[in-house]
């Protein structure tokens, strides 16, 4: 496979859903490059927005590298609604949107296993940016 460029992706507003980072997640993905690491750092621009993108819009990567995104964040944060995910993929989500996951509480359930079925806060909650989610994921 031909390298690929690394799109140009500074100022878009990441999304506030599972879509991850709407057109800047579109654009690295439509050139055969995947979201690495998110790093959240204060910055002036309107939270959510990408500030950095590493390594810098058109270099050359194998296709499925990974670049670094650096995104702004205030000292709030809106909890994204992690039901219906993998708890590996809530995870994931929560860390992207500055928060950690803290209790993980295992109830019986219908719901296929390992699939988050409640969290606290809900989804759309403003918290603290650093706080943690308890999530419930069900059990055999």
């Amino acid at each position: 496979m031909p390298a690929a460029s690394r799109p140009a992706s500074i100022g878009f507003i990441c999304a506030r859903s599972h879509e991850v980072f709407g057109p800047v997640g579109e654009a690295l993905e439509e050139a055969g490059l995947e979201i690495g690491d998110v790093v959240h750092e204060e910055s002036d621009e309107e939270p959510g927005t990408v500030i950095v993108v590493e390594p810098e819009a058109g270099t050359e990567l194998e296709p499925g590298s990974k670049v670094t995104v650096t995104i702004s964040r205030s000292e709030r944060v809106i909890v994204p609604d992690l039901t219906g995910l993998t708890q590996k993929e809530a995870e994931r989500i929560a860390r992207r949107y500055d928060l950690k996951v803290g209790r993980i509480i295992r109830r019986r359930s219908k719901d296929p296993e390992g699939t988050v079925i409640g969290q606290k806060p809900d989804g759309g909650a403003e918290v603290p940016a650093g706080s943690s989610i308890r999530l419930t994921v069900p059990i055999g």
